[in-house]
């Protein structure tokens, strides 16, 4: 058996949180050139219909990319609060330029930017066990430790209800829409500029309420395997709706 650590395996949460991260949190934070192409790959591939293992072997250097970059920040911003803890008079030449390409990034420099994670990534480099035990040593208070807890607890739930609608969609379109020839995308906007008109009417044209009553529709072809498909999703243990309803009795 060969020593040293084990194999990472890739899961399909993982390029979920990517994206998720990329878009929620680093929205305006300047990309490295291997998180564009990765974006871009993603956002046009659907994870839920490829042979994933296959996906990830053929990208795994653009994929290992892109997580040693997001480990790459995460350090960097512990060294950054370290230095943050120097009180000012005992600043070297080193760290009082590293603050001040902070302050340039804030105005939204790219280019001081990446400069700033290299000369962060040479800093800890030199300074790793000092800033390890201020990490250590809990840089955290408490509330803070509270509220990245509840972000993290939101962003699970939230990701949740979004694959599963994704998914769900995505099922009822291939199985119902998808022989139209109308883009997956497209079929959902005219979903939901239709039901947004229905709703604005109805009060005005009660008979509008015909065409969400299922008895009065039911003989319309193949209405019946979507009614089946619809309860079935509905019913998916997988449903966050369902889980929100176990929790609340």
């Amino acid at each position: 058996m060969t020593a040293g650590r084990p194999k990472k395996i890739i899961k399909k949460s993982d390029l979920y949180n990517f994206l998720y991260t990329q878009k929620e949190e680093l929205f305006i934070t300047p990309k490295y050139p291997c998180e564009i192409n990765l974006i871009n790959i993603l956002e046009n591939t659907d994870l839920t219909k490829i042979d994933f293992k296959k996906f990830t072997e053929t990208h795994k250097n653009l994929i290992n990319a892109c997580q040693y970059k997001e480990n790459q920040r995460i350090k960097n911003h512990q060294t950054l609060k370290y230095i943050k803890t120097i009180p000012f008079d005992n600043l070297t030449d080193i760290e009082k330029n590293i603050l001040k390409k902070e302050k340039e990034y804030l105005d939204y420099n790219p280019n001081e930017y990446f400069n700033l994670q290299e000369l962060l990534s040479n800093y800890r480099s030199h300074n790793n066990g000092k800033i390890k035990k201020c990490v250590s040593e809990n840089t955290l208070s408490e509330y803070e430790k509270h509220l990245l807890a509840e972000k993290l607890k939101q962003r699970k739930k939230r990701n949740s209800v979004i694959f599963f609608l994704g998914a769900s969609f995505n099922k009822i379109y291939e199985a119902f829409f998808a022989e139209y020839g109308r883009p997956v995308i497209d079929t959902l906007i005219d979903m939901m500029y239709i039901y947004f008109i229905y709703k604005s009417k109805i009060e005005h044209h009660p008979t509008l309420r015909d065409i969400f009553d299922s008895e009065k529709n039911k003989h319309l072809p193949n209405f019946s395997k979507l009614d089946e498909t619809l309860k079935a999703i509905s019913s998916d243990p997988r449903n966050p709706s369902l889980k929100k309803d176990r929790d609340q009795s």
